[in-house]
This record gives structure tokens, C-alpha cells and sequence, in this order.
């Protein structure tokens, strides 16, 4: 009986095979073991190269969209502000599509005021740069049609302005934004 053991258990053991795995050595480190070292560069001249250019858009737009989110996002923070401002009339809506600052007393008197009235619409017109050009993007539109385009971005912030705003015409003319009825 502890024969018929000691033979099966061989058979059993000659039976499977037991594969060593193969093992190619290389001069050169994986890029697992550079970045581990730190001696990992995320893109390389090589990367680069290779990388599509389908995927750059990807990348791109996705950047592009996350700037129109976070102008938005500062847009609805400042909105108040910028509202106070606009009925104030230290600030009104220009031709372009923009903020523009119309002088007053305390615009002109107050540094500290003075400042934060550049800062504010100096952010709201970076926020509009952003979307603007987002817009153009999305409808294959080129810098050089911007000009033609400004007037449309105009006339929806003059339509989105409430009553009292000023509102620039396009010969120049700054007038008081009136209720249609």
C-alpha cells in the first residue's frame, strides 16, 4: 500500500510541470522603475511625437471647457458687485461685448475704490475673453472674424443688462438702457 502512495505521488508529481517564467534582462530601467527613482519625465521629446494629435485636441479642449467653467464660476461670484456697479453707473456695457468704466466722483477720488473697480472689471472682461473665444472655437469661427462676432456678444449683454444700464451705441454714444414694452 505505501507503494501504490509513493508511486502515484510520483506519477503526480511527473505528471505537472512546473514552467519557469522567462526573464529578458535589459540595460535600461522600465519607466516603473524611473518613476519610483524619480528620475520619471511625464512626456518626453519622444512621447510627444508620438502622441496623437487627436488626443492634444482632447487635452486642449478639455482645458478649454474647464477655463469657461471656472470664468463662469468667478462670473456668478463677482455678479453682485458688478451689478452695484453697473446701477451705480461706474461701470456699463460697451459696444464690444465688455465692461467699460465710466467715471465718476468717488471712482476718481477713492484709490482704494479706484482699484477695486479695475480689478473687478478687469476679471468680468477676462471671464468674457475666456467664453468668447470658447464660443469661436466651438463654431470653427477664426480670431479675424472676432470683430464681426464682438457685435453679437454686444448686443446680448445689452439685451441681459437690466433697465438704468449704460449701454454704448455703436456710434459711441453711452445712453441709459430703457424698458421695451
Amino acid at each position: 500500500m505505501k507503494k501504490i502512495i509513493v508511486i502515484l505521488i510520483t506519477i503526480f508529481f511527473l505528471a505537472c510541470s512546473i514552467k519557469t517564467p522567462e526573464i529578458t534582462l535589459t540595460g535600461e530601467k522600465t519607466a516603473l522603475e524611473n518613476q519610483i527613482l524619480g528620475a520619471y519625465d511625464q512626456l518626453t521629446d519622444n512621447n510627444l511625437i508620438t502622441t496623437s494629435k487627436r488626443t492634444s485636441a482632447v487635452l486642449q479642449d478639455n482645458q478649454q471647457s474647464q477655463a469657461v467653467r471656472l470664468a463662469l464660476q468667478r462670473q456668478k461670484l463677482n455678479k453682485d458687485e458688478i451689478d452695484e456697479l453697473k446701477d451705480s453707473h461706474i461701470a456699463g456695457e460697451d459696444n464690444k461685448g465688455y465692461l467699460a468704466i465710466l467715471a465718476n466722483e468717488k471712482y476718481n477720488q477713492d484709490a482704494s475704490f479706484h482699484k477695486r473697480v479695475d480689478d473687478l472689471v478687469e476679471q468680468e472682461n477676462h471671464d468674457r475673453r475666456i467664453i468668447y473665444q470658447r464660443v469661436l472655437a466651438l463654431n470653427h469661427k477664426s480670431d479675424g472674424e472676432q470683430q464681426s462676432i464682438s457685435s453679437i456678444f454686444a448686443k446680448m449683454q445689452h439685451e441681459n443688462a437690466k433697465p438704468g444700464t449704460k449701454i454704448q451705441q455703436q456710434n459711441g454714444a453711452w445712453i441709459d438702457k430703457v424698458v421695451k414694452e
